[in-house]
């Protein structure tokens, strides 16, 4: 019935990067050949938070209806991720239907998530794009399974820049971060390389 869902933080009692998510849904329908009939905005003015707390908006989602569930957020603690390999992947847009994700998830061992790669690239989290720091500057795959709305909002601020990223490069970095429309850049949130393990 809702084939597709956003995920939307909402922080001081109002939405965040409300533009992106709305391109995203009308973008996403359009690949399914369908038309979003409906205004994100007015969906959520409809709904009241606490400024004190921050929520998890769940949208699910498809052309003309939609159910709203809102949650105060908590983020996933992450210490260490495994990487896997799966070359025929695709998560291009955001469907409610993450199996092929959960199936390797199942697989990540001791660690808390996993990071694909797909062609020999380095691409996203099971719930996260990801960017790395070199010492200078922060870079993001170029080629990531889902283009996150948080990573197109630092894309456009030149916060990060895009770079093919392959396994063997990993090493040569000195941190990383998760990124989503939960996660936003925090220099506290980055993560030693050394956390990333890496394919048997």
């Amino acid at each position: 019935m809702f084939p597709l869902f956003e995920s939307i933080r909402v922080e001081n009692g109002k939405a965040q990067l409300i533009e992106y998510h709305q391109e995203r849904m009308e973008r996403s329908l359009h690949a399914l050949e369908h038309k979003l009939e409906f205004s994100l905005s007015e969906c959520i003015q409809k709904q009241s938070f606490d400024a004190e707390k921050r929520y998890k908006l769940r949208l699910n989602y498809n052309k003309k209806d939609f159910s709203i569930n809102i949650t105060e957020y908590k983020p996933r603690k992450i210490k260490r991720l495994h990487i896997i390999e799966d070359n025929s992947i695709d998560y291009s847009l955001k469907y409610s239907n993450r199996t092929a994700i959960e199936k390797h998830m199942k697989k990540r061992g001791k660690t808390e998530d996993i990071i694909i790669v797909k062609n020999n690239e380095i691409t996203d989290t099971s719930f996260s794009n990801l960017i790395f720091f070199d010492g200078k500057k922060w870079l993001t795959p170029k080629n990531p399974l889902l283009r996150g709305v948080m990573r197109t909002y630092l894309l456009e601020k030149g916060i990060i820049e895009e770079k093919k990223i392959y396994p063997q490069d990993i090493s040569a970095f000195d941190s990383f971060m998760l990124i989503n429309a939960m996660l936003d850049f925090d220099i506290r949130r980055k993560l030693p390389i050394t956390a990333i393990t890496e394919m048997e």
